[in-house]
């Protein structure tokens, strides 16, 4: 093969690794293809419980799977912390993590098995709010 038949060898090489590098289409599972489970750490009717029945719902009616709502109270939240770290991190195991158990118990407990840094993952912030330090007036001076 001559010079000319090389050089026109080469872009048709090129041109079939670079093909070879393109991303291609794949073929995903479809996500959720069984029911979803949401943990909560405090007792049915519980401001957190209350708060997450109605996101479950819509949750469930946009996902077209059951997502069901499981209380694990006790022990300011740990049960439920505990369960969410060991399920299977597939993403059907979620939980709501208040300001208890995804930072004050790792202060107020000084062995917690599990590491709120390490083994929790914020995906959504369902609520914002303020809290108010009040006294009676009668009692607090200043």
């Amino acid at each position: 093969m001559g010079i000319i038949g090389e050089i026109a060898v080469v872009p048709a090489v090129l041109f079939a690794l670079l093909l070879g590098a393109l991303p291609t289409p794949a073929t995903a599972q479809s996500y959720p293809d069984r029911p979803l489970k949401i943990l909560v750490g405090g007792a049915p009717g519980s401001v957190p419980d209350a708060m997450i029945r109605p996101i479950a719902e819509q949750l469930s009616v946009s996902l077209g799977h059951p997502v069901v709502v499981e209380n694990k109270p006790g022990a300011a939240g740990i049960v439920a912390m505990q369960a969410l770290t060991r399920a299977a991190p597939d993403g059907y195991t979620l939980a709501v993590a208040t300001m208890s158990q995804a930072v004050f118990n790792g202060y107020l407990f000084s062995k917690l098995p599990y590491d709120p840094e390490r083994d929790l993952e914020p995906v959504a912030t369902l609520v914002t709010g303020a809290l108010v330090l009040a006294a009676n007036p009668g009692e607090f001076t200043c």
